[in-house]
Order: structure tokens, then sequence, then C-alpha cells
């Protein structure tokens, strides 16, 4: 899979970057993979990918920390939500870019006219035609649309797509390395080191 390394800003604010296979919030530091790598791929194919396969260092997101993706690249604008279909809102900025850049796989759609990207995540559906299925979250623009862009939380799929071996995209995130705490203290020290012998040599 070759794709084309860009570097390009989502929002007007710059929160978001893309990169080669996968976009960088900027808020967070966490990098999202490109849904192009678990296109058509189960959710329970994800999950061994991600402990002994390809996709290892990648975990698979929660559904509050897609929406916090989302909502950085909606410029902080709080974005609603449903379970019932998709939401409309003049608050939601168009998310092509975005679908562009992380998505182009079975369960992407794009022509003229629109473009969605579904992924799932962490949690179970509280559907109960979707019992035991992962949770998903779908967005998507429309350019015949007031606000041009959707979100369609936990409401994909129902019937058949009710078990966690259904083959759609997956939200990956990798989320960045906190300094533990003995690399900080040790920092810390280091630092009133240097101060205490810059006070010294001036008295």
């Amino acid at each position: 899979m070759v794709l084309a390394i860009t570097t390009s800003c989502l929002s007007n604010a710059g929160l978001i970057t893309d990169h080669d296979g996968y976009v960088t919030d900027s808020v967070t530091g966490w990098q999202w993979l490109d849904a192009r790598f678990t296109d058509n791929m189960s959710y329970n194919d994800v999950l061994a990918s991600t402990t002994s396969g390809s996709l290892i260092g990648w975990e698979i997101a929660s559904t509050s920390e897609v929406l916090g993706l989302l909502l950085h690249q909606n410029n902080n604008v709080l974005i609603p939500t449903t379970g019932t279909g998709r939401t409309w809102d003049t608050s939601i900025f168009s998310f092509k870019a975005l679908v562009m850049m992380l998505g182009d796989g079975s369960y992407y759609g794009d022509n003229a006219n629109h473009g969605y990207l579904n992924g799932m995540t962490t949690e179970i559906s509280s559907y109960s035609n979707r019992a035991g299925a992962p949770r998903t979250v779908q967005i998507g623009w429309w350019s015949d649309k007031v606000a041009q862009g959707f979100l369609r939380d936990d409401s994909w799929g129902p019937g058949s797509h009710s078990t966690t071996n259904i083959r759609t995209n997956t939200w990956l995130v990798k989320k960045a390395e906190v300094p533990e705490p003995s690399t900080l203290a040790i920092f810390a020290l280091g630092m009133i080191g240097l101060a205490s012998r810059r006070f010294k040599k001036q008295s």
C-alpha cells in the first residue's frame, strides 16, 4: 500500500495534520490510523492484529476518544450525537477532509456530492438488534446539506451485523507516551542541581 506523504490542516485551528497513513491530533498528540489498514476486517481480526500482528502499537479507540478527535477537527465546537440516525446540525463543519484522509475502504463512500466513513469502537452496542456487536461511529459529508457534515453514533448495521465478526473499518489510535514519574523526578532533580550550582557561584 502506497500512500502519499502530505501535511495539511483540516480545521481553521490547524488541530489535525495528515501524514503517511495516519493523522495526528495536536491537542492530544495522538495518532489515528487510516481506515484502509482495517478495511473489511472483523473486530476480532483487528484485536488480534493489535496484540500479535501487523497492528502492534495501535489500540481500538473508545467512542468518547473518537468523539474527541471529531470535536477537535470541528474547531472545538460541541458536536451533537444521536443513536437514531444521522445528526445534521449547523455546528458540524464538513468532515470531508477527514473522511478523505482516514478512509477509502469498503465502508467508505465517495462521489461528487457525499462521502462517509464508518468505524467500530471498544464499547458494545446498546441496540437490541445488534446485541454483542461493537458500537460504531460514522462520519460523513453531503455537499447539498446546510451543515455539510453528519455524525451517526451507534445506529449503523442492524440485523446481520450483530456479532464481533462483522467486517467494517475500526477506529485505531496510538496515544502519546507520557513520561514515567521517575523520569520526571530525575529531570526535576537535575534542574534543581543546576539552579543551586548557579546560585552558589553568584554568592
